[in-house]
């Protein structure tokens, strides 16, 4: 009977780690410098994305991983005072594709400055760790900190493993609009950092020059599933008014229609955008632009005056897809982009990208949908506009196009993406 016991507890003993798998057994936070406060639209929304593709990559996996996200936001940014502690989001507008990211987030007063506003971020990020210490029952095993600024500073000060996944377009300037202090500490928290990745090369290479000495990997972004079912050839056929996203059939793409998607701040370039439309004169030809986005009153009453001008607001992705497939072209106008996902889900829903942004026009150089301005000039733009309601080329989204596109964006699907993330954290996780 000794002998079978202990035959027993020798068993138990050198079959518990696999029973456990506490080796694979671990908890992912993902710090979000902006969360995206309007569904599955907003600034921020790409720390979201790449989050479930990751969550999805390790229940493919088959390995016992939680994903969580989480960010504090100031009052202004989100509308008014908003708690979402340990949420699972649900609804039409909220549904995440993995089905079990959990999101952490608290807003705080903001215009108060100083010393005062940064101890009420501290008091919201305390509070919203000790919640997900009694959720979870232990702190994370690693932290994603999602752009240096802020998230990787507070991830240095918590004292876990971290890594960091760089977004923010303002290492891509001569020289990044950042203070004094804090640029030190986004120095300190770089270089404290496991690993350091990128959603571009350009970017990377920015980030490299910004910080001497430091490694910089390239990460894909996250492209919605939504963009990836090509459009109809026959565009033509399809019926229904602008915006309609219920009725099934494949929207008409109007020669006459250009779209421009973003916020309208500086480095989105508004003034090229309204300066060269207006030069133009092709609203006077029955010519319409089309502007969507998460944009402010105030940065739409500066071109309230601009003639032949539709303010969409923001769109879900469904209907940025419609909008993108009933547009003769999306007119980026960006001084500059750390990837631009937004031209790639043009391309893949068929409509033309106009960018006169370098590395843009290299990364797409190739596909028939690219339209590669010179420079960022409004005469040169104003002059293409009118050179295209002068001309009517045939559409250039044949599937063969097509299927260029998907190729070269194949990294930035979700499968593909959640995957180089589950890798690179396990190239650097304890």
């Amino acid at each position: 009977m000794g002998d079978g016991w202990r035959s027993r507890v020798a068993a138990l003993v050198k079959n518990t780690p696999k029973v456990l798998n506490l080796k694979d057994s671990m908890k992912v936070l993902f710090l979000a410098s902006w969360y995206p406060m309007n569904g599955r639209s907003g600034n921020g929304i790409f720390a979201i994305r790449q989050a479930e593709a990751l969550a999805q990559a390790y229940r493919r996996s088959g390995r016992s991983v939680t994903v969580d996200v989480m960010a504090v936001q100031p009052r202004a940014w989100t509308g008014g005072r908003v708690q979402i502690l340990g949420e699972v989001p649900g609804g039409p507008d909220r549904t995440t594709q993995t089905g079990g990211l959990r999101h952490w987030m608290l807003s705080y007063r903001d215009g108060r400055g100083g010393l005062l506003s940064m101890i009420d971020q501290c008091g919201a990020w305390i509070r919203l760790f000790r919640a997900y210490r009694r959720h979870h029952g232990d702190r994370p095993t690693v932290v994603v900190a999602q752009v240096a600024w802020k998230a990787a500073v507070v991830a240095l000060l918590l004292g876990r493993p971290y890594g960091v996944m760089e977004h923010w377009s303002g290492y891509l300037e001569k020289e990044p609009p950042l203070k004094p202090i804090t640029k030190w500490l986004v120095r300190r928290s770089l270089r404290n950092a496991r690993s350091v990745a990128a959603v571009s090369p350009w970017l990377a290479d920015a980030l490299m020059q910004f910080c001497s000495g430091l490694r910089v990997s390239t990460l894909p972004n996250v492209i919605e599933e939504v963009h990836w079912t090509p459009p109809a050839v026959d565009l033509a056929a399809g019926q229904g008014a602008a915006g309609d996203v219920t009725s099934g059939s494949e929207p008409w793409r109007d020669p006459r229609v250009f779209l421009h998607v973003s916020d309208l701040a500086p480095v989105k370039n508004p003034a090229l955008l309204f300066g060269a439309w207006a030069l133009s004169g092709l609203s006077d030809q029955g010519y319409l632009l089309r502007v969507a986005g998460e944009y402010s009153q105030e940065s739409k009453a500066n071109y309230a005056s601009v003639k032949g001008v539709e303010w969409l607001g923001i769109l879900s992705p469904s209907e940025l897809c419609y909008q993108l497939r009933s547009s003769r072209a999306l007119l980026l106008s960006s001084h500059r982009e750390t990837f631009s996902i937004l031209a790639g889900e043009a391309l893949l829903n068929g409509c033309s990208v106009w960018t006169s942004y370098p590395p843009l026009r290299a990364f797409y150089q190739g596909l028939d949908g690219l339209v590669s301005l010179p420079d960022d000039q409004p005469l040169t733009w104003s002059l293409a506009l009118q050179e295209a309601a002068a001309s009517n080329p045939p559409p250039w989204n044949t599937p063969q196009a097509v299927r260029l596109v998907q190729e070269r964006l194949k990294p930035y699907r979700y499968d593909e993406a959640g995957q180089a993330m589950l890798s690179w954290i396990d190239a650097w996780k304890p």
